[in-house]
């Protein structure tokens, strides 16, 4: 399904948010390397306080920005439903609390690993090799941990949106479009442009910025005419 012109500005906006969130915590992470000392150990030690640091932040900068462009783009959809036909109320959802839990996991998970990697190569090799090779492991972790934030708050937003269904009669009509436009995965680009509404996963189950690590896809919203009918037919 094609969107609407209003609707592609948004999906446009909402690309280019997620590059912004990812180059600027690519460009902490380059620091992250700077002034670590001589002494393998501590110097692994610091950069890993370092990574937690930018990573927490990364993420609920991702946080933030994925649930107010998840918003601009529903309300993008609620206008098409209204130029439909479809009244609406002003859009206020329920609220589903955040997974704190994923995020220190994210955290933990890339943390560790970094810094373990860069200590086994520092001891065995000094600091500066250490640094080089961690160089492009730490631009890679900036695209896998932004994109998975933003993809696990889009989820939450939308769950709490598929809750007011019954509120609001645009709702149903949502279709959720896997946008592949800065994945190069040949199993994302397959699935780019399917279409499920709310609360019905994409083939497989597989849920965009999760197929893959460092999968870069996301879900985009549209009004799709053809599930207005959804609500009642499963009443």
């Amino acid at each position: 399904m094609k969107p609407t012109p209003n609707e592609a500005r948004e999906h446009r906006a909402s690309a280019l948010t997620l590059l912004s969130v990812e180059e600027a915590t690519r460009s902490l992470l380059k620091g992250a390397l700077q002034g670590l000392g001589r002494r393998p150990k501590s110097a692994a030690e610091e950069f890993e306080r370092r990574l937690r640091a930018i990573y927490a932040g990364a993420r609920r900068a991702a946080r933030v920005q994925s649930e107010r462009r998840t918003l601009a783009e529903l309300l993008a959809v609620r206008d098409e439903a209204v130029r439909y036909g479809v009244s609406s109320p002003a859009l206020s959802l329920s609220q589903i609390p955040k997974d704190e839990d994923a995020d220190r996991e994210a955290v933990d998970l890339w943390s560790s690993a970094l810094a373990k990697t860069f200590l086994n190569r520092a001891e065995a090799e000094g600091i500066r090799p250490a640094a080089t090779a961690s160089r492009r492991r730490l631009e890679l972790s900036a695209q896998a941990v932004t994109a998975d934030a933003w993809a696990d708050e889009r989820e939450r937003v939308l769950g709490g949106a598929q809750r007011e269904e019954t509120t609001y009669d645009f709702l149903p009509a949502v279709g959720r479009l896997w946008d592949a436009r800065l994945d190069a995965c040949r199993d994302c680009r397959a699935l780019d442009l399917t279409m499920r509404p709310i609360g019905l996963d994409f083939p497989g189950g597989a849920v965009p910025g999760r197929k893959h690590w460092n999968c870069r896809c996301a879900n985009v919203l549209v009004f799709a005419p053809i599930y207005l009918g959804r609500r009642r037919r499963a009443a």
